[in-house]
């Protein structure tokens, strides 16, 4: 991770009682300034956006495109900020989170069964999510890539928030299995389950998910571990929100069985793109012609 004022700040053990009195939108207004100049003197920021730029402004016009595109920088750092600083602002979560749907959720977990939570690979602040909740008081485990205790660490920190479990899916099929056992013990312990689905630039007919930016597909195999891991699937989308809040919401729970989440799932990320293409970290790979992302 680059060094920066910012992480000198909230990683220097001298520095982090400051860190934590500072509040978190004050961060986030610094992190706009910084920005906006970095847009107008930075030539290597102004190359960043380009193609995002380009692309929306197809749709949207040159003037929004430039305004999106500047959303999108900001994004990209706030997300990181909020991770190199979650160890000082946990505690505080209620000054910059809004849960919304949590009905939703409270209901599905009163059944005593588990719930999957599934957003979109890349997309909004769904890093932030596991954290959030597991400060909530919610028992969650991601699914997610390999990583081990100490980059966990070097991401979140040392402190003394709560703690979240990871399930690695990288390894062999044997190992696969072994995740999917232990992800379908842990909904049985009424645990949450956070699965991110990625996107690919081919796939199936019936996995296609449209936007006004094109046409992608969802990857087949998130989907047939949704199934098998046979919980309620709660669509979840965190957001950006004015002065640095985020704002996660909850949609009705979904029976795990492909084409009633293709459809819903399918439609919300959609729509989310179309409204907020800015809150998406997948153009580069796009205009690249990735796989997946």
């Amino acid at each position: 991770m680059k060094l920066s004022i910012f992480r000198v700040l909230h990683k220097t053990a001298a520095l982090r009682r400051v860190a934590k009195r500072i509040p978190p939108h004050w961060c986030f207004l610094a992190d706009g300034l910084g920005i906006d100049l970095a847009v107008r003197f930075y030539p290597h920021a102004r190359r960043n956006v380009q193609s995002l730029a380009a692309l929306l402004s197809k749709r949207l016009g040159p003037i929004a495109a430039r305004r999106k595109a500047r959303d999108y920088l900001l994004y990209r750092r706030w997300q990181n900020h909020l991770e190199v600083g979650w160890e000082n602002w946990a505690r505080r979560i209620d000054d910059f989170v809004r849960m919304e749907g949590t009905g939703y959720l409270d209901e599905t977990l009163a059944r005593g069964s588990g719930a999957v939570l599934l957003s979109g690979h890349y997309y909004g602040l769904d890093r932030l999510v596991d954290p959030i909740l597991a400060q909530k008081g919610y028992a969650i485990s991601r699914w997610a890539n390999p990583v081990d205790s100490q980059s966990v660490e070097d991401r979140w920190g040392k402190g003394d928030f709560k703690r979240w479990k990871l399930l690695d899916f990288h390894g062999d099929s044997w190992h696969h299995t072994q995740m999917i056992l232990q992800a379908r013990r842990q909904l049985k312990e009424n645990r949450l389950v956070h699965l991110s689905l990625r996107g690919q630039r081919n796939g199936k007919s019936e996995f296609r998910v449209e936007s006004d930016y094109g046409r992608f597909f969802l990857e087949a195999k998130g989907v047939a571990l949704l199934e098998l891991l046979g919980a309620p699937v709660l669509p979840c989308f965190a957001m950006p929100g004015a002065r640095g809040t985020v704002v996660i919401k909850f949609y009705p729970p979904l029976e795990p069985v492909p084409d009633r989440i293709l459809q819903s799932f399918g439609g919300l990320y959609s729509g989310y793109l179309n409204e907020h293409p800015e809150y998406s970290r997948i153009w580069r790979r796009l205009v690249r012609g990735d796989a997946w992302w």
